[in-house]
């Protein structure tokens, strides 16, 4: 198969023919029809994280992935050949509690980590655990599925699940980047009202007409200005922060309300954040990480985006031996939402 190959960290890409993973008990084996590109993908290809310890070259980045299942195992009874999937990229042990709530991003004996440990979707064709997919629904293309299990319902689960926003609550978005601008509509579909916030002017811009109702960049004294303006109480709900900086975490946790929430999505390898506990207690302020997403939120996603309550914001759709090209443009901050990588079928 044809593949983009990470032969080393900090090194291009290189369009290479590898030979396919076999399929075994449990799994499948998909033609990948299209890979999102995620600012992680950078970071594992600069073997900047703790996994990249792990990593056997030649690797295969890509984590957002969607395709059309070619082969399975023969004990693989929930999936048949042509069936259109989008996949989780953690695929856990399936027999610990985390993994028999769905969440495998919290399994502590993961089997399958795509992009990250194990191969990605930066290929034709990708082999995976069966348990990691989810049906994609015929009303949902390719290119929209697979940015869901990572930039959609990544801060569905932040937004729903952990800062359990509702209707009429005050939320900041820290980042209009890929997860904040699919956040932004997650949260105005649930009835909030949304502070976003991001250095780049031509987000701001794409906040405002997905509906935000403040857009701002990182200025302390206007974010206090456009809360007071904005919530009853003067204070915010919840803040979601994708961004991981002393810089929004100072501006966030002086503007929640007692009883707030602080989900931490977003990160910078190596930065640190201190405040003084304090402060933390007496408003009895929440700190939360949220990590990747259970099937249920793909599954929920999937809905939203099939009735059109969640619109993709996928910035270009590009052939795979483009990506290196995608990948500077990230680097440079170009990318507004998402680019998606298209894998034809073989003629």
């Amino acid at each position: 198969m044809k593949a983009m190959v990470l032969n080393n960290f900090n090194e291009k890409l290189r369009l290479e023919d590898i030979k396919e993973k076999e399929v075994k008990p449990g799994y499948v084996k998909l033609k990948v029809k299209a890979c999102g590109v995620c600012h992680t993908d950078l970071k594992i290809a600069g073997g900047i994280l703790p996994v990249c310890k792990e990593i056997q070259f030649p690797h295969i980045l890509g984590h957002e992935v969607s395709g059309r299942v070619v082969e399975t195992a023969a004990d693989v009874t929930d999936f048949k050949v042509s069936d259109r999937v989008v996949a989780m990229f953690y695929a856990g042990c399936g027999d610990c509690p985390a993994c028999e709530r769905g969440e495998y991003s919290l399994c502590d004996n993961l089997e399958y980590w795509a992009g990250f440990r194990e191969w990605g979707g930066y290929a034709e064709k990708l082999v995976l655990p069966a348990r990691a997919l989810v049906k994609l629904p015929n009303t949902v293309s390719y290119e929209e599925g697979a940015i869901v299990p990572d930039a959609v319902a990544t801060a569905y689960k932040a937004i729903k699940r952990k800062a359990m926003v509702d209707k009429g609550d005050s939320v900041l978005i820290v980042g209009a980047g890929g997860v904040g601008l699919h956040g932004l509509q997650i949260a105005k579909f649930l009835g909030a009202k949304v502070i976003i916030v991001d250095k780049d002017q031509g987000h701001l811009d794409k906040a405002l007409e997905l509906g935000a109702d403040y857009a701002l960049q990182p200025d302390a004294d206007e974010i206090k200005a456009a809360v007071k303006e904005m919530s009853p109480a003067g204070k915010l709900d919840s803040v979601i922060d994708i961004v991981g900086l002393q810089e929004s975490f100072d501006y966030a946790i002086d503007n929640l309300k007692k009883g707030g929430k602080y989900i931490i999505v977003g990160y910078k390898p190596g930065s640190r954040v201190t405040f003084e506990p304090l402060n933390i207690l007496l408003e009895e302020i929440s700190i939360l990480g949220s990590r990747n997403c259970s099937k249920q939120d793909v599954e929920d996603c999937l809905h939203l985006m099939a009735i059109a309550h969640i619109h993709p914001v996928i910035e270009d759709v590009v052939p795979l031996e483009k990506v290196n090209d995608v990948h500077e443009d990230m680097e440079k901050g170009k990318i507004m939402g998402r680019v998606v990588l298209k894998i034809p079928e073989k003629t």
